[in-house]
């Protein structure tokens, strides 16, 4: 890493390189704002250090000319160190667009900042990657934010409109929405929170205002509305910037406990021998599936298989082998079954397929394909058959799961006693 430090002082810029040294940072030094800005200009710099007071400029005017004329440095670490109390010119200094101040007196605490700054969190921070929906109707704005953004590495969709926003929207995943409030025709920014607010597909999705109102009751109201952060205008890049990753950061954090969270729900979910759905599952989705064929006044129907004599198996075999049988049974159902459709292993040699949009016909028919199947299967070199019984929604304003099962299983048991290896059918 390289910085450039900016100090009248050939002491002091000893000290800085010094310090900066101990961190492997390599220094190259000006003694002016003019010089600094040519070796900015020819060189790759992570961080610069600069003095407050300067011969040519003021340290202020510095940072300004560098955030606004220098392509690149928008989101580049500016300190200025100085031996002055006055705490007004240090506020100046930050508004012009320094990232830190420092006294001079306070090495301990520069010291500590170029650790955290060289370190791998910082490191991730700076180089965030993210996806930023910008709506702003104005060129020389929204030219702005754009480049200080992608400066970032963040990608940009720009839409001058807020309805081509909400198209975007509809067509892609976002990690982030910065709107303006004052667009110039059509819905308006405050009018694009609130439908976004009132989607629960978009509520967690940060968004970031650009205002022009200044009063503190308007910033309010818009944090009460859902906006979750925002910047006034004129823009400040490092502002722009700093709120918008840690806009970013939280919304990828979320993102990941939520992945988190759906895994585990999916291993609570799942039989891990078969990797097929277990039976807590078959009682969640069913009332849903039920509900759903009934709103539709869709077909609905459930399979019971029961594996023949499989006591026998474990018994002669050995558990080892029992697992082999049940394993490759759950194989085959979970490659042949549809998108829809829902393979569950119910408990111990008893599966259920819930066939969603098929009436008895359709169902028998898969039924009669899967006993096929699991004959030809010969896991662990053994024949294997299997039991079916079949049952479908009725379409009665008091049908559940629970009674469609019971008549499947029902079935089912007609199978075994019929002589097993058959597909029996329970229509009443």
């Amino acid at each position: 890493m390289k910085a450039l430090i900016i100090e009248p002082a050939t002491s002091y810029q000893l000290v800085l390189s010094s310090i900066l040294g101990e961190f492997h940072i390599e220094s190259i030094c000006a003694k002016n704002g003019t010089d600094a800005l040519e070796l900015l200009n020819d060189n790759e710099i992570d961080l610069v250090c600069s003095a407050i007071h300067l011969s040519d400029m003021t340290g202020i005017d510095l940072c300004k000319t560098i955030r606004v004329n220098n392509q690149g440095c928008h989101n580049l670490p500016i300190i200025v160190i100085s031996s002055e109390e006055n705490k007004t010119l240090l506020t100046e200094a930050l508004k012009g667009g320094a990232t830190r101040t420092f006294h001079k007196h306070d090495l301990e605490l520069f010291s500590a900042y170029i650790r955290d700054f060289i370190s791998h969190e910082h490191h991730e921070h700076r180089h965030l990657k993210g996806d930023v929906l910008y709506i702003e109707d104005c060129k020389v704005t929204s030219s702005l934010v754009i480049s200080v953004l992608e400066e970032s590495e963040l990608n940009v969709t720009h839409h001058d409109t807020a309805e081509a926003a909400l198209t975007a929207l509809s067509d892609g995943n976002y990690d982030l929405v910065i709107t303006d409030l004052g667009l110039g025709s059509g819905m308006s920014g405050a009018e694009l929170v609130e439908t976004l607010r009132g989607n629960p597909t978009h509520e967690l999705l940060p968004i970031l205002v650009v205002t022009a109102d200044t009063k503190v009751e308007r910033r309010i109201e818009l944090l009460e509305n859902g906006v979750n952060d925002y910047i006034c205008k004129p823009v400040i890049p490092n502002e722009l910037i700093a709120r918008s990753i840690n806009l970013i950061k939280s919304k990828k954090l979320y993102d990941k406990v939520e992945h988190q969270r759906q895994a585990l729900r999916e291993m609570a979910m799942k039989d891990q021998l078969t990797g097929l759905y277990n039976r807590h599952f078959l009682m969640e989705i069913g009332p849903k599936k039920v509900n759903q064929a009934l709103e539709k006044q869709s077909d609905l129907s459930l399979i019971v298989i029961d594996l023949d004599k499989f006591k026998s198996i474990n018994d002669t075999h050995g558990h080892a082998t029992g697992d082999i049988v049940l394993a490759s049974v759950g194989k085959l159902l979970r490659e042949h079954c549809q998108t829809n459709d829902h393979c569950i292993r119910f408990g111990g040699e008893e599966f259920v397929l819930i066939l969603a949009d098929k009436g008895l016909s359709d169902a028998s028919q898969i039924a009669e394909r899967y006993r096929t199947e699991i004959e030809a299967l010969k896991p662990a070199n053994l024949t294997v058959t299997a039991s079916f019984g079949v049952s479908a929604l009725l379409h009665q304003n008091d049908q559940e799961i629970g009674t469609i099962f019971a008549r499947a299983d029902q079935a089912a048991y007609e199978s075994k006693k019929g002589g097993r290896n058959q597909v029996s059918v329970n229509a009443s």
